[in-house]
């Protein structure tokens, strides 16, 4: 949780925070890529690849004239510097190309986002808190039905250093 004022500037003309008790929201979303390739292409071209994105809910205005609840994406991070060119082309994002690491421990994961200035992010991810099992509350009938869902508990993480 953040106060609203703190990512007033991240926020587009005509955008709204989406708030929960008066607090705006960031989450970090880390994700691995193993193998990527073209489907024709052999397993042995594929390429392996993190990313990092923080983001929050805004309600944002569509082109049917209506604000619409949706993900915003506050910054996006790639450790593969010409991914990252390829996707800020094609997509707009702005991708920063910094080195982010997943190191396994016994009862936990650490994931550290480094720049050019040192560490800009570090979260303990415990090993514990995750459960392989997808139980009646992560079920749905529809997408619109997922769109609805915000609660659930998808891991126990501990944010050691923030983006400033």
């Amino acid at each position: 949780p953040v106060p609203p004022q703190t990512l007033a500037t991240a926020v587009p003309p005509g955008a709204e925070l989406s708030l929960h008790r008066g607090l705006a929201w960031v989450s970090a979303c880390f994700v691995h890529i193993a193998g990527m390739r073209p489907s024709f292409a052999p397993e042995s071209m594929g390429i392996d690849f993190n990313y990092l994105f923080h983001r929050t809910l805004a309600r944002l205005p569509y082109p049917d004239g209506k604000l619409h609840e949706s993900v915003l994406v506050l910054e996006a991070n790639i450790n593969r510097p010409l991914l990252g060119l390829i996707a800020r082309k094609l997509t707009g994002v702005q991708f920063h190309a910094r080195k982010i690491t997943l190191t396994e421990h016994s009862d936990e994961w650490v994931l550290q986002l480094t720049g050019s200035t040192g560490v800009l992010y570090e979260a303990e991810i415990y090993k514990d808190t995750i459960g392989t099992d997808a139980g009646k509350s992560s079920q749905f009938a529809s997408a619109s039905e997922a769109d609805r869902y915000r609660t659930g508990r998808y891991g126990g993480v501990r944010c050691l250093k923030t983006l400033q």
